[in-house]
């Protein structure tokens, strides 16, 4: 009887309790129904969660969709009032820690209340967009005073600490802590028609000649609105496909349909000018898609294929086939054709290394300078703000945002170089993450092995 009683007891649980909400239900539901979007970075690594969520039964997005149930940050990205806390907030979604994730890892089920680990910052209402604008306007300028102190909004979650940083590796860190409340000023003023402040401090001026030294071309594009033909320089619109190619398609196994690619950009190398041709080439069309399907979050890492990164050849003589826009389902998750544009020219501009690529300048500045940590702090800061080139560009240094990532040459396995940058909601209205940038590298002995890699605040 008492045994009787106890599977009675189970069967009732069994058909009583959610799936996802079993004690002891197993880890791979745990999440089951659940969709998470991150923002900012966590104690552990945003791959290695991704991972976790999905082995746990739940999904990941990399906006906040209408399909997304909670946002995972931490107390100093809230502060930040990053677009995807205020998209959250505006649609009701619940903004929880991290240590929410880690209790159901550690004890495969969700827990029973949420409260301990709901998140919120002191504004409860969402705020106008006027209201946010000038909140965030505020924010970027207390960040460009020159205060000493390093605010919330500037901070990223740290990891816990494994072994003792030099100072010149403290000094890097340290340097890159407001980038992304930075990043995200430029791009609200570019929106607003406006142009960050130049003034150089006495430091950076008496380093300048040294540091250009350091200099490198960056070729931005100009455009104006409007397709144009299918072989020539333009972002969105009709792209060049050889004879009998099809509209390509992502290779990961996840996108089991073979979902469609969005196209993103292509560049004619006979039309760059003749400086940029000595580096990148001057024959073929240099081409990237992406995966439109943009909840499986592919086409971030090196070499994936839900990116193709090309230089594909127009034969001569040929006239190229007409080709039409194919059908994107209507999804929160599929990215969109982009408004067409046509590039018109280009702008040469120098660029210089940003916090990530700087070693060599840093030495030569104490060596011949005789400069102290602080100091190249200083210079460093100075630098990312005013004299790195942040927008979609051709050559140049790689804008990186969570450090560098140099690919290896899968044939010779050397160093990729970076060919090119692309912003969020820039030219192609497309939002990386949270207010990321993705990079393509190519192999400087095998051109024909390109790939791309990506990341966000």
């Amino acid at each position: 009887r008492h045994n009787s009683l106890l599977l009675s007891f189970i069967l009732f649980n069994l058909k009583t309790t959610p799936h996802s909400n079993r004690m002891g239900g197993g880890k791979k539901g745990a999440l089951e129904g659940k969709c998470f979007c991150i923002s900012g970075a966590l104690y552990e690594g945003r791959k290695e969660i991704e991972k976790k969520i999905k082995s746990a039964g739940g999904s990941v997005a990399s906006s906040v969709t209408s399909s997304v149930t909670h946002v995972i940050t931490t107390k100093d990205t809230l502060e930040k009032t990053t677009d995807k806390i205020v998209e959250a907030e505006s649609k009701g979604i619940p903004i929880l820690s991290e240590d929410f994730l880690q209790y159901v890892f550690a004890q495969s089920s969700l827990p029973k209340s949420l409260d301990k680990y709901v998140l919120s910052r002191k504004e409860e209402a969402p705020q106008p967009a006027e209201m946010k604008s000038k909140k965030r306007k505020a924010e970027s300028d207390s960040d460009s005073s020159g205060s000493d102190s390093d605010s919330d909004s500037g901070k990223k979650a740290k990891p816990p600490k494994k072994k003792a940083k030099t100072e010149k590796e403290e000094g890097k860190k340290k340097s890159s802590k407001g980038k992304s409340s930075k990043r995200k000023s430029e791009e609200e003023n570019s929106a607003e028609g406006g142009q960050p402040a130049k003034s150089f401090s006495k430091l950076l001026k008496k380093a300048l000649p040294h540091i250009k030294e350091f200099a490198k071309l960056a070729y931005i594009p100009k455009v104006e609105k409007g397709d144009c033909g299918v072989t020539e320089s333009k972002f969105g619109g009709i792209p060049y496909l050889a004879e009998g190619e099809q509209w390509p398609r992502c290779g990961n196994s996840e996108c089991s349909d073979g979902s469609l690619m969005q196209f993103f950009f292509q560049i004619d190398l006979a039309k760059l000018p003749e400086s940029a041709q000595k580096t990148f080439g001057s024959k073929g069309l240099f081409q990237y898609w992406k995966c439109a399907n943009n909840g499986n979050n592919h086409g971030w890492d090196e070499f994936d294929k839900g990116s193709l990164c090309r230089i594909i050849q127009v034969p001569s003589g040929s006239s190229p086939r007409k080709i039409s826009m194919p059908s994107f389902d209507p999804s929160d998750d599929v990215i969109e054709p982009f408004s067409p544009k046509r590039v018109v020219g280009w702008i040469e501009q120098e660029d210089f290394p940003g916090a990530e690529d700087n070693d060599d300048l840093l030495d030569k500045l104490k060596t011949k300078m005789k400069l102290n940590e602080d100091q190249l702090d200083e210079i460093t800061d100075e630098m990312q703000d005013d004299l790195c080139v942040r927008t979609d560009k051709l050559g140049g240094y790689p804008d990186w945002i969570q450090g560098a990532n140099y690919p290896s040459c899968p044939k010779c396995s050397q160093p990729m170089q970076f060919i090119w940058q692309i912003e969020s909601e820039n030219i192609c209205e497309y939002m990386w993450g949270d207010v990321g940038a993705a990079q393509i590298m190519q192999c400087q002995t095998h051109k024909d092995i390109m790939t791309s890699v990506a990341s966000c605040c």
